[in-house]
């Protein structure tokens, strides 16, 4: 594989191990909250997996990108209320697994609310600074909720993430949106935090 693509193998790894920590078989309703390079990952692991997936962002460009790499759904957070629109689609059960790939308090109570009973609810993104959110302890309670969080990865999360990668079965390359040589580091920062992009790439080196 190009050294591109393999760039991808860590934060592809910890993504392995957030899903599998998040209890997804077959059939289930999976939604992604967050559909930047991380969350486009987890709607591929998801969609691998045999899930039911449901991408939810602010920019309508990263959920079309959702949509071509698996999402059944996505769902445009300012233009409606996700979590309605969850029970909608989910028939009223709300998801059995809600990844939330934004480190927003307002995004893990979201998460929260979007799942069914039983499910499961993985805080995958850090908080900074440091949040707090505000629950009903009886949520988790009579719905069961198995809420989680996951962080870094296996050595086996490691050589499965470069076999995935190879074999085709995540599409790194789609989520490549702006390629820059070095000299440009800092409008490649500058784009990362305008959210205009999805993965900037810098180039060092003629080998890509």
């Amino acid at each position: 594989m190009s050294y591109e693509e393999a760039s991808f193998t860590e934060p592809l790894a910890c993504c392995l191990n957030g899903v599998n920590r998040s209890n997804i078989h077959t059939g289930d309703d999976v939604v992604v909250v967050g559909a930047g390079q991380i969350g486009l990952m987890h709607v591929q692991l998801a969609r691998h997996l045999g899930g039911r997936v449901i991408a939810c962002d602010l920019i309508e460009a990263r959920l079309e990108k959702a949509k071509a790499l698996g999402a059944s759904d996505v769902i445009h957070v300012s233009e409606a209320d996700a979590v309605e629109v969850v029970k909608d689609l989910t028939e009223g059960r709300g998801a059995n697994t809600v990844i939330v790939a934004v480190g927003t308090s307002k995004a893990a109570e979201m998460g929260i609310a979007m799942a069914g009973i039983c499910g499961t609810v993985n805080f995958f993104a850090g908080f900074y600074p440091p949040q707090t959110i505000h629950v009903d302890p009886n949520v988790i309670h009579y719905k069961q909720l198995n809420v989680t969080g996951s962080h870094d990865f296996t050595p086996h999360d490691f050589t499965s993430a470069l076999k995935l990668i190879a074999h085709g079965t995540v599409n790194v390359k789609a989520l490549i949106s702006h390629r820059l040589p070095l000299d440009e580091i800092k409008p490649g920062f500058d784009t990362v935090a305008e959210q205009s992009g999805i993965k900037v790439m810098i180039e060092v080196g003629s080998e890509m």
